[in-house]
């Protein structure tokens, strides 16, 4: 298991992913790896708790322009206006927590 976290950190740090890469990790421990703090964030946006994501995540940054390096990142305001987009989009009153049994299949807007 140590193995498996040592080649997920040194990707993570390296930024460099193969699809190979990343079906060897899906078929091992990523998963069980994963879903403790998977569970974490579902539970503080369905909680409202935007700003303590960060505390657990680095969000993605992308370039503003692919012409330069200025790089844009997601802010606490846009995480909240995101999550609240969505709920609005498809007229639901909250999210649910994580593992919270789903017996429905809508086809969800994006905000």
């Amino acid at each position: 298991m140590e193995e498996t976290i040592d080649k997920i950190v040194n990707m993570l740090n390296e930024r460099k992913y193969t699809l190979k890469d990343i079906k060897e990790l899906e078929k091992g421990e990523l998963p069980h790896l994963a879903e403790p703090t998977v569970k974490k964030v579902v539970d503080l946006l369905a909680e409202r708790k935007c700003s303590e994501v960060f505390e657990i995540v680095e969000m993605a940054s992308w370039p503003v322009d692919p012409n330069t390096e200025e790089m844009s990142t997601w802010s606490v305001e846009d995480l909240q206006e995101a999550v609240e987009g969505f709920l609005e989009l498809n007229e639901l009153p909250y999210m649910d927590k994580f593992g919270v049994p789903c017996d429905f299949h809508p086809q969800y807007e994006y905000h």
